[in-house]
């Protein structure tokens, strides 16, 4: 009796060439929104990391008893930077460096004038310094700080069109939301 021919069984080289192809065409289409994803992750982490750091200057500064003053400035293309320091010129925390694809905006999403600065004073409830280059709530709108001004606003936009805002309350409370559902 005859034996039975054993085959090699595999794949052909054609076969192969589809696999990649079909592989190379989900990857192709998958970068962009990993790319837009990790850029909105980016954002939302370090406007976090930023609100978290403004609850902490609060809690300093009435736990030591004096003032705390917060700077956020950005000179294009340099990563926005957070610094705090007491009015005595004391660096009361580490300098905080964003990503470099965040930039300080105005309400509006546009480049604004930098520096801007805030101040919680030993009570921990927000000071207005006075800085022209702040963006206040003022009557229900946005704009320029005045004395009549009900909170304090910093507005963070990355390289597409995510745009988080962290809102600084007179009590000294601090919000932060994704724009599209921010609160004030």
């Amino acid at each position: 009796m005859l034996a039975p021919v054993k085959t090699k069984g595999g794949y052909t080289l054609l076969e192969m060439m589809i696999v990649v192809a079909i592989v190379t065409i989900l990857t192709a289409a998958a970068i962009p929104n990993f790319i837009i994803w990790n850029q909105k992750q980016k954002l939302k982490s370090d406007v976090s990391n930023l609100a978290g750091t403004l609850a902490i200057a609060r809690m300093t500064a009435v736990n030591q008893n004096t003032p705390v003053i917060v700077t956020i400035a950005q000179t294009l293309p340099a990563a926005v930077t957070v610094t705090f320091i007491s009015p005595q010129g004391v660096t009361m925390f580490p300098t905080i460096t964003m990503s470099p694809i965040i930039r300080l905006t105005n309400a509006a999403g546009a480049a604004p004038v930098s520096p801007q600065s805030l101040r919680f004073n030993n009570m921990g409830t927000w000071v207005s310094t006075g800085n022209i280059n702040n963006i206040c709530l003022n009557a229900g709108v946005v704009g320029a700080c005045s004395p009549a001004s009900t909170s304090q606003e910093l507005n963070f936009r990355n390289a597409g069109v995510d745009n988080f805002r962290i809102v600084v309350l007179q009590t000294g409370k601090i919000i932060w939301c994704y724009i599209p559902s921010c609160t004030q």
